[in-house]
């Protein structure tokens, strides 16, 4: 076990951390996982190598206004788009704006009826996110409208990962014959979910694989 820890320290280079910290803005956290090291030795060597630590979470992180205004109001950027920017969640965007007296954009999800989103959400089985990047917002209002109309929300807050087994797909997809329509209708996720899971355990190309057999008999 220390011989692995060892190895696994080796490998946290300041190139490495330069890379998952700062170009892909990942949390110590993440790194922690990724690589195997504890929470505590990726800060350590973040500041052994020189590397800036960005806030924590804990506290209050400090947007100035102007850079809100101009990216939020002047390049039309959505909230999603500013947490990616500035490292923060979208709640912090949403937050900062109320502070600073910046008005939300509401003009594109006035069209946001109870029957568009029973057509996206429930029908289509598309994403509060998926909706939003359409209607050119934030997935909030869009999930603020779900409550609203008594909508029960998938997966809310996009934290839960949702559980799909192998044996499941295996007995739903390839020995019912269930479409990936009607099991991710079933499970309470989007279509697209459902496809990287069949490729994950190969069972993706399964029909197609039956197909060309039983046309080769």
């Amino acid at each position: 076990m220390t011989v692995k820890r060892n190895r696994m320290m080796q490998e946290l280079t300041k190139e490495v951390l330069t890379r998952l910290y700062l170009n892909e803005n990942k949390s110590c956290r993440a790194i922690a996982k990724i690589t195997g090291c504890s929470y505590s030795s990726v800060v350590r060597r973040c500041r052994k190598y020189g590397i800036i630590l960005r806030t924590s979470r804990h506290e209050k992180i400090k947007i100035d206004r102007a850079v809100l205004r101009k990216l939020y109001v002047e390049e039309r950027k959505t909230v999603d788009e500013l947490a990616a920017i500035l490292s923060c969640n979208p709640t912090t965007i949403l937050r900062r704006l109320n502070e600073h007296k910046i008005p939300v954009r509401r003009n594109r999800i006035e069209g946001l009826t109870k029957q568009l989103i029973q057509k996206l959400y429930l029908k289509e089985h598309r994403s509060t996110r998926e909706i939003g990047k359409l209607l050119g917002c934030s997935r909030f209002p869009v999930e603020s409208r779900c409550r609203k109309y008594g909508i029960p929300l998938r997966n809310p807050g996009g934290n839960q990962r949702i559980e799909i087994n192998e044996e499941m797909l295996r007995t739903w997809y390839v020995k019912d014959g269930r479409s990936i329509e009607q099991i991710a209708k079933r499970v309470g996720c989007c279509d697209r979910t459902i496809i990287e899971r069949l490729k994950r355990f190969g069972f993706y190309d399964v029909r197609k694989r039956r197909k060309l057999a039983n046309g080769k008999q």
